[in-house]
């Protein structure tokens, strides 16, 4: 955890029980090799883990040219010299950038959560997603078609609203099916200082919440472009009156010194 974050986490403690971090190695301070551990491979050119203050955090540079990523992703190696060209020729500008927390079960009963993150960048938007899943057993193998991933190699294959055409085909077995969506909206003022963002999560206001067996965090910036930075990401179990106290939308957010 960055100790900048330590005043706002004090003060939080007087109004807010705490709670294990769901989000393991969400403060980003662990890893090796330009990779944090727990989170899914960040390709070094539009995602990247960097030093920050007093440890690390996730980097995203949305103004990198498709051109270049699609380079690296063919070849292995990034441009030597990065492109220069139209600003809706960059990733910011189609499929942004992101990362993926490591998938977290849930236990039957879960219900009630508070997610939190830093966040700085350019003044604009920047985004948390929440997803939720439902495993695909042999029974319901092939009865969906989707976009699947697999964030992490070796895991699971994770149902997409979106991605690229080989990624589309029909469920199979252990498979990961979403069937519920969060977003924590990150409102930026463009100062440059850390700014710390909260919403309460009640998983009950999906009428499928019944099936919402695994989460994971998804970071995410577009637009505008520039350089967005994510640190202290956390999810953690809360009471209904926390959940209410802080409401299901996104709390005017605090800055971090």
């Amino acid at each position: 955890m960055s100790l900048r974050a330590l005043p706002v986490l004090l003060l939080l403690s007087l109004t807010i029980v705490g709670g294990e971090n769901l989000v393991r190695n969400g403060s980003l301070n662990k890893g090796r090799d330009g990779q944090p551990a727990h989170w899914s491979p960040l390709d070094g050119l539009t995602a990247k883990w960097v030093e920050a203050d007093q440890g690390h955090c996730l980097q995203f540079d949305t103004s990198v040219q498709q051109k270049d990523k699609k380079l690296l992703k063919e070849t292995g190696k990034a441009p030597a010299t990065r492109s220069q060209g139209n600003q809706y020729a960059t990733v910011g500008a189609h499929e942004g950038c992101w990362a993926f927390c490591w998938p977290i079960d849930l236990s039957p009963d879960d219900r009630y959560f508070v997610l939190e993150v830093d966040v700085r960048g350019p003044k604009g938007e920047a985004l948390v997603l929440l997803r939720g899943f439902q495993k695909i057993t042999a029974e319901m193998a092939g009865q969906n078609e989707s976009f699947f991933q697999v964030p992490h190699p070796g895991g699971s294959a994770y149902s997409e609203q979106f991605g690229p055409d080989d990624q589309r085909r029909t469920s199979r077995e252990g498979d990961y099916l979403m069937v519920h969506r969060d977003t924590l909206h990150c409102r930026l003022d463009g100062s440059g200082k850390w700014q710390h963002f909260t919403r309460g999560i009640d998983l009950h206001r999906n009428p499928a919440y019944a099936k919402i067996q695994r989460l994971w965090l998804k970071p995410y910036a577009y637009w505008p472009l520039g350089i967005y930075e994510f640190d202290n990401l956390k999810l953690r179990r809360a009471t209904a009156e926390e959940v209410e106290a802080l409401g299901v939308k996104r709390k005017k957010p605090t800055s971090v010194k």
